[in-house]
């Protein structure tokens, strides 16, 4: 798990604390799982689940679900026509989609600030 901005130390003691406010936003849960699992998923930068009709990146299954049925609702998914990854072997509906997939794995950055 990405502990984000915390260092190990102040990332265990969230973990071994009793307290039901969010460190971050200073939202409050009915249990203090509920806050961890609201601290992972909204303020964790670790992204690991992927959409597989689109590839993008996620903290949970829960928000790739969400995703996929605000998004992608009514639409089936077929492989074919659809550009895989030749880093991954994930399957994506467009090119300009795979193309901005591909950066992620290359680090490339094409697009400055102006």
């Amino acid at each position: 798990m990405d502990t984000g901005d915390y260092s190990l130390e102040q990332w265990n003691k969230i973990v071994a604390s009793k307290t039901k406010d969010c460190p971050v936003c200073h939202k409050t849960y009915s249990t203090p799982k509920a806050m961890r699992k609201h601290l992972r998923e909204v303020h964790s930068s670790e992204k690991k689940y992927l959409c597989d009709m689109c590839g993008k990146q996620f903290t949970s299954t829960h928000r790739v679900t969400l995703h996929k049925s605000k998004i992608h609702a009514g639409k089936v998914k077929s492989s074919e026509n659809m550009y895989e990854c030749h880093y991954c072997s994930i399957k994506i509906r467009n090119k300009f989609d795979l193309k901005e997939h591909i950066n992620k794995h290359t680090g490339n950055k094409p697009y400055q600030c102006q």
